[in-house]
């Protein structure tokens, strides 16, 4: 008997639809828009303004074509601090430049809490200075929040600022990206500031540059539209999906010609990079992946040669390094060629894109301000993430979990044709900044070349949002990030993970569900102890600044809170489910050495509650509306289930159980324990967990950000991953 049921926020639900119905699916080729360009001629007090589509990289000076002429209509409201919507006429926004277009910066169009910075940004960029005082605007000299999305060739997982330094009549001074305020002294990465013969220039930069030197560049800012967002069932591997060029071997990838730069140290074989597994462990690497040693200047890289006539595109990157981290580069790139010795670059990056996870080990790296979640946009580091390859030990990033994750994903050149030799290398193997230490080795353990399907499935897109979760179970769509919209017109970009409808746990067949809080020890955005009794890490984040907007990136290998989106999306279902039991690192830097717990993938021990809100007699029926957000289900009517292990169970203190505790607490009084973010199992009727929490009780004020629970018998303890998903 199943344990799950349905509900529906749209009566129009997708039904048993046909995988390869033609309502659903399209040959989108994904071909942007340029919508925006400057360069070092004119002023932008004089632009010129072209009709949507006739916009062309030649052109000199300012040019945009305003929002109001996109496609569809954009969803910038005039009255921002009411503005849920936010519209279906575009989905990204690429920033590039003409001389460096392997050097990307994405912007999603999604909420971002009541301040709309993202409005703001768009408002202020496709206007004249002399209107950039106005209201809805970017005000001169203030920050304004921005977060790299898929499509950016790092720093995916920041919250960076958007600044301008222009009293409303300097030609070419705009709204420019950096790694904190003010911008001019945080590394900019995408802008101008001033003039174009200080501050750096036109920049468009992986590294980012400080200060008002440096001249100009003669580069050429752009701007395009995208009304498609990446989402990773789109897509395939071309080394494991049997369709590579003219071949179609499944196991392709391990066949062809693969070669590498150096010899030194040599262990394992180049070839092994293309195999779609999953290391979680350092045992065994050479078994497994490709090392060599260099020197720190040295070019060096793995190379493939995909033979005569199989020249293919490619449209992302990820790569997987060792376990332990260390064997990577400072400077990254991809590379294609057709005759092995002329090269094109078609991606750079520093810092791999992690999609949130494994972005904060280090606990004098948190991104948890007082006040103002994230305000000097010096989370994460600055770049994102620790190293230049993604590893288990930071992050528990394993092929499986980055192939489904598109925020995980480095993207290529745009339209840069077919190659048959590829590269994955880099310089700087030695470099150690304080954050990163390159010990002179590359050892890849994975490397994938994502390439477009020739169809699409719409569902679960930007353009075609699910408004429930049957709407995915109908398309059949696998675990990862799709779009979702709810009944106030919100869309939101969510991590959806199938669990077995009998067990109720993570498995590749059963329903669906929507992860809306998770609270990992790879991750320090949630911050320890009492620090959490505070509405901001309510899952409607409706204490945070900005109001509502969602904490992290969907992904429960990360810190995460979906925010606003939860307040009107129906469900009838929550799940709590926990793993790592007992098997966390307590050191400051909190990595794991080996067998480090993941997701769905190498969970260890893990406890699973599962229930209907309310209860089958649903025992809480005025609070069911729009949804059972803050429910209180007795424990007759959770199932409860748990791998086995040395400690397993739930302790029968858990009498009731709540879908958001930092809601129930009327006192935000709980101690350091009992404070949960997300869904728990606590004591009393009331649902407040400061009179006793037992699933969510972690032990030691949970230093390693965190939560845990009691088990059957004996004390509690903490666990790695905490998650809390609804149906």
């Amino acid at each position: 008997m199943a344990i799950i049921g349905s509900i529906s926020n749209d009566q129009g639900l997708l039904k048993g639809t046909d995988a390869h119905d033609n309502q659903y699916h399209s040959n989108l080729k994904n071909e942007w828009t340029l919508v925006w360009s400057l360069d070092d001629n004119g002023s932008l007090n004089s632009p010129t303004l072209k009709d949507y589509g006739t916009m062309t990289t030649s052109l000199t000076g300012p040019n945009y074509t305003t929002p109001q002429n996109w496609p569809k209509p954009h969803g910038m409201a005039n009255n921002v601090t009411n503005n849920i919507g936010n519209g279906d006429g575009w989905a990204r926004l690429i920033f590039t430049s003409v001389n460096h277009p392997y050097r990307m910066y994405a912007m999603a169009n999604r909420y971002d809490g009541t301040d709309n910075n993202t409005s703001n940004i768009i408002r202020t960029l496709f206007s004249t200075p002399s209107t950039w005082g106005n209201a809805n605007k970017m005000t001169v000299n203030v920050s304004f929040k921005y977060e790299p999305c898929c499509g950016s060739s790092c720093r995916i997982g920041t919250l960076a600022v958007c600044m301008h330094n222009n009293g409303g009549s300097e030609g070419h001074d705009i709204p420019t990206f950096a790694e904190g305020a003010p911008c001019w002294t945080n590394r900019m990465f995408w802008g101008q500031i001033d003039n174009t013969t200080n501050y750096g220039g036109l920049l468009n930069l992986i590294d980012g540059h400080s200060g008002s030197g440096g001249s100009a560049t003669g580069d050429k800012l752009l701007i395009y539209l995208d009304t498609y967002y990446p989402k990773a069932n789109d897509y395939e591997d071309i080394f494991n999906s049997g369709r590579t060029g003219n071949h179609k071997d499944v196991g392709y990838g391990k066949h062809i010609t693969w070669s590498a730069s150096h010899s030194g140290n040599a262990g394992g074989t180049p070839n092994l990079v293309a195999f779609p597994t999953d290391r979680p462990t350092s045992a065994n690497w050479g078994s497994h992946g490709r090392q060599h040693s260099t020197s720190d200047g040295a070019d060096t890289y793995i190379q493939v040669d995909l033979g005569a006539g199989n020249a293919i595109e490619a449209d992302f990157t990820f790569a997987i390094g060792y376990f332990g981290g260390s064997h990577a580069a400072n400077s990254n790139y991809i590379k294609g060629s057709n005759d092995g010795s002329s090269w094109t670059t078609l991606a750079e990056w520093n810092r791999h894109n992690a999609g949130g996870s494994g972005t904060n080990t280090n606990a004098g790296r948190n991104t948890v301000y007082s006040g103002n979640d994230f305000s000097d946009g010096s989370g994460n580091v600055n770049k994102g993430y620790s190293l230049g390859y993604l590893t288990g030990q930071e992050g528990g990033h394993i092929y499986s979990n980055t192939v489904n994750h598109v925020e995980k994903w480095i993207p290529l050149k745009k339209n840069a044709g077919a190659f048959r030799y590829w590269r994955l290398g880099g310089t700087g193997w030695n470099h150690n900044d304080g954050i990163y230490s390159g010990n002179n080795y590359q050892l890849v353990m994975n490397w994938a070349l994502m390439r477009k399907k020739e169809n699409l499935d719409l569902r679960g897109g930007f353009t075609m949002p699910f408004t429930s979760l049957q709407d995915a179970d109908a398309a059949g769509v696998p675990d990862g990030l799709y779009w979702f919209i709810n009944p106030d017109g919100m869309k939101e970009q969510l991590f959806i993970a199938i669990f077995d409808e009998i067990t109720g746990e993570p498995a590749n067949s059963g329903s669906r569900w929507m992860l809306v809080a998770s609270n990992n020890a790879f991750d320090r955005k949630i911050p320890t102890g009492t620090t959490r009794n505070n509405n901001r890490y309510r899952l409607d984040r409706s204490g945070a600044t900005p109001q509502g907007g969602r904490l992290g990136i969907p992904n429960p290998d990360a810190d995460y809170i979906i925010g606003h989106f939860i307040t009107q999306f129906k469900f009838k279902w929550c799940k709590i489910h926990g793993w790592g039991y007992n098997q966390i690192s307590h050191s400051s830097n909190n990595l794991h050495s080996v067998d480090c717990p993941v997701f769905k993938y190498n969970e260890r021990q893990s406890l699973t509650c599962t229930w209907q809100c309310g209860g089958r007699n649903e025992q809480t029926p005025n609070n069911q509306y729009p949804n059972p957000l803050y429910s209180i289900t007795r424990r007759a009517d959770v199932k409860i289930s748990s791998t086995s292990g040395g400690t397993s169970g739930l302790s029968g203190g858990a009498n009731y159980f709540v879908v958001d505790a930092i809601a129930m607490d009327s006192g935000l009084n709980a101690n350091s324990n009992q404070s949960t973010v997300g869904a728990a199992g606590v004591s009393a009727s009331s649902g407040d967990p400061s009179s006793g929490c037992v699933m969510g009780h972690g032990t030691g004020g949970e230093t390693s950000s965190n939560e845990g629970w009691y088990p059957s018998s004996g004390s509690p303890l903490n666990a790695h991953g905490y998650t809390t998903w609804i149906r």
